[in-house]
Order: structure tokens, then C-alpha cells, then sequence
């Protein structure tokens, strides 16, 4: 899968790539360079767990290449989709203040990430108390989300809560991840039906229809927002 601004350039640092995403480019420069100094590269290959739900926290993640599914239990046996993340995505930070992860990420594809370890996350905001402020911010704006799609699961009709779920995602990615192709969401209708909690015939037939309101474009395993689906209905 292609990235845009990939950090592999050697005329684009990591650094400029992550400053293209909304969260890290917020962040005072001391706090930035703090972060990139500290951080240390990590490797998965596709279908690994980076985090596994419940495991204590190893500290606050981004992705560099790659996508990862973002996953919930629900109960023991059944797992859900929450969200879909590529290049630029941070995640790990609920287990930063918690010290356990809240959900798993699963490689999609081979993943480079880099990982600021719990400890050094412990020893920045002890040498200045001011930055866990900064952090907390990053947990706070995906809070705001949840509320507002829990709000929108109860009072939308179906064709339009799953509407605005895959809006929902495309707004995630367009806050944290740089600029690119963040209408594109690399979806399978299955994966979908996991996100909505469909079933595969009604949400085919939603598809569908979302596809003939120039709402959406599907391909395989794609899901495109059109500048239509942005706008208010009547």
C-alpha cells in the first residue's frame, strides 16, 4: 500500500512526517524533540498483535508504514472492529494513564512503528509536569469521538449511522495522521459489518445505496468518502 510523504525519504526526516499530523505538530518543539530523541524503532510483521488488550502497557506508539485494525472484545470469544490506522496513527495512549491497554492493534501489513517506552513517557512528564497536559490531550480528542458515535448509534437510522461511522473514521485519521489519501479506508465489508455490527445482507444492501446517493465508492477491500457524504442532509 502506498504512503504519501513516507519518512523513508532521505529528504523527508521522521520528524517532518510526523509534524504533517495534527497531534504531534500541536506539541511545544522542546516537546517534540523530547519525544523523537526517546523513541526507539519497532518491527511487526503482518497479523501480529502491537498491543494486546489487557497486557500492561509498553507506552505510546506511531506507525510509520503500514495499517493496523484497532480491536475491542465484546465477550470471550467475539472481537470487534474500532477503528482502521496507517502511517502518522499514534496509539497506546489510554494505557500511558491507565497502565493496561484498553484494546488490541493488529498488523495489517508489516508495520514500522516507533515506541516511546512507559518509562521515558514517566521521565518527561517528571522533568516537566506541564507536558502531561500535551499528552492527555491526544486521549481526550478520541474521547470526544466515542461520546459522539455513541450519541449517533442511537439516534440515527441504520443507512445513517453507518454513514456516519466510516465519517467517523476518516475524521480520526485526518486529525492524527498527516495529509494524504484519508477519504480511502482500507475496508472489507466484513471488517465493516464488525464496525457497525450489521449483518453482511443489510449492510451489503446499505452499501449499496450509499454507493447510488454518491455518498461512497467501493472496491475491494476499499471504502472511498466522496465530497458529498461531507455535507449535511437536507
Amino acid at each position: 500500500m502506498q504512503h504519501v510523504n513516507h519518512p523513508a525519504s532521505p529528504q523527508f526526516s521522521t520528524g517532518d512526517f510526523l509534524r504533517q499530523g495534527a497531534w504531534f505538530a500541536s506539541l511545544e518543539p522542546a516537546l517534540q524533540e523530547l519525544i523523537l530523541a526517546r523513541t526507539v524503532p519497532r518491527n511487526f510483521p503482518e497479523g501480529a498483535y502491537m498491543i494486546h488488550e489487557g497486557d500492561a502497557s509498553r507506552g505510546l506508539y506511531v506507525l510509520l508504514d503500514g495499517w493496523a485494525r484497532f480491536t475491542k472484545h465484546v465477550s470471550e470469544s467475539e472481537e470487534v472492529l474500532m477503528h482502521i490506522g496507517g502511517a502518522g496513527s499514534w496509539f497506546g495512549d489510554f494505557g500511558l494513564f491507565t497502565g493496561r491497554a484498553m484494546g488490541s492493534v493488529i498488523a495489517d501489513t508489516p508495520c514500522r512503528t516507533l515506541l516511546l517506552p512507559m518509562a521515558e513517557f514517566e521521565r518527561i512528564v517528571a522533568e516537566d509536569p506541564r507536558h502531561y497536559r500535551a499528552f492527555n490531550q491526544l486521549l481526550l480528542s478520541r474521547l470526544d469521538l466515542l461520546f459522539r458515535f455513541a450519541a449517533e448509534a442511537r439516534g440515527l437510522s441504520a443507512e445513517d449511522w453507518l454513514l456516519a461511522r466510516l465519517r467517523g473514521l476518516v475524521e480520526m485519521r485526518t486529525r492524527g495522521e498527516p495529509a494524504g489519501d484519508t477519504a480511502t479506508i482500507p475496508l472489507s465489508q466484513a471488517q465493516i459489518s464488525s464496525l457497525v455490527g450489521l449483518t453482511r445482507q443489510t449492510l451489503s444492501g446499505m452499501l449499496k445505496s450509499l454507493v447510488s446517493r454518491g455518498l461512497i465508492e467501493i472496491s475491494y477491500r476499499r471504502v472511498r468518502l466522496l465530497p458529498k457524504a461531507t455535507e449535511p442532509r437536507p
